[in-house]
Formats: C-alpha cells, structure tokens, sequence
C-alpha cells in the first residue's frame, strides 16, 4: 500500500502536464497592423505602404499638393520641375525677363551677359576696351588695358618696354632700367657685361667693379 499511494503522485503529475500541454501559449499581446500597411521586409513589425506615413498606430495618407509628387521613397513629396516647396505648397517659379530655369528646376539664373539683381536680370556693363569673362556675369579688361574703377585705361607702354605676360602692366627690354614711366639704357662700362637679368650689369672675368668701371683685379 505504501508503494503505491508513493506512485499515485507522480502520476497526477503526468497527467497535469499532459493537460497543460494541450492549452495554446499566450505570449505578449500585439497590436495589429493598420490599414494600408504592410510587414517589414526584415523583422516582425509593420510599415506603412507608399503615399502613408506612420501616425502613431495608423497610417495616414500624405497630402501632395498640386504640381507635387510623391518622392521616389513615397515616404514624402516634392515639387514638379519650375515649381519650388514654400511650405506646404508648391509655388511656381516666376522667372524674370533675360533669365532661364536653373538645373534643379527650382530657382532661376541670368542669361550670359546679364547679372542677378533681386528679381531682375539687368545686364552687364562692359567697358570699352573690356570683355565678359566666361560665365559671362562679370567683365575683365583686354590685354593692353588695366582695370581702373569700372573702366580700362589703356596701358602706355614706353619705348624699349613691353606688356608683360598678365597684360596689365609693362617692364623694359634687356639692357633697360625702369625711371618712372620710360626705359633708360644701362651704361655698361668697359670690360663689363649685362647680367643675365637683363637689368644690370657686372665686370668681365678677371676684373673688378670700383664705383661704375671696372680694373684689373
């Protein structure tokens, strides 16, 4: 009899955890996936479809203006090309006279030759004696000329100078010296010869320079 009221307890045991076994597992309660969702594409919540964004447990729809779309995520919108975000519109570009609808399509830029001023596109004053430069906003002098305000002065090359290379202003050929607006010839003495700078000059080998000549060392 002892044996077997020792037995009869861990038979009710297995029959409890048979039963408890049969019941579904109740795990932590989830909410369910709104309207115009659907699962994420790696892990197990969910995601609003396109043109809908995540408003705490829904998914509202995206309001696109007129002349917007919906970006390439259809997470939010842009503008159409000539048309600009101005909250939560889009505003069409107003492009002044002389002017073009710049790469992006939301702003605009001056035609070549003229300058951006506030909304207008004046042109640009070039100069006698000037050209406009590449992107054709601003101007610069020719050769020959320099700048001087917002004109070019015609630069006066004296006799025995020339323009140099930013042709803008001048210096002396070989063997001249600068005195104010003319080129001087150098007095070279005897048994000397003019340096390589061209600008002055040194003895000969063999000789020394005393003041402007040169003797016998």
């Amino acid at each position: 009899m002892k044996g077997h009221r020792f037995l009869k307890y861990p038979l009710r045991l297995v029959t409890l955890f048979v039963a408890l076994a049969g019941l579904p597992i109740v795990g932590p309660a989830q909410g369910s996936a709104p309207a115009n969702s659907h699962p994420e594409r790696h892990g197990g919540g969910w995601e609003c479809d396109r043109g809908y964004k995540a408003d705490g447990p829904l998914c509202t729809e995206i309001p696109v203006p007129a002349n917007g779309y919906l970006d390439s995520y259809g997470s939010d919108w842009d503008c159409e090309r000539g048309y600009r975000r101005v909250a939560e519109t889009c505003a069409q570009v107003k492009i002044p006279g002389n002017g073009y609808l710049n790469s992006s399509g939301d702003g605009w830029q001056c035609d070549r030759g003229f300058r951006e001023k506030g909304d207008s596109c004046p042109p640009v004053a070039v100069p006698e004696g000037a050209y406009l430069k590449s992107f054709g906003k601003t101007w610069e002098c020719n050769r020959g000329y320099r700048k001087v305000r917002e004109r070019c002065d015609v630069v006066a090359v004296p006799q025995n100078g020339f323009l140099k290379y930013d042709g803008a202003s001048w210096e002396c050929g070989r063997g001249y010296v600068k005195r104010g607006n003319e080129c001087v010839g150098l007095a070279v003495p005897d048994n000397a010869h003019i340096r390589y700078s061209g600008d002055a000059w040194e003895c000969d080998r063999g000789y020394r320079q005393r003041g402007n000549a040169c003797s016998v060392e």
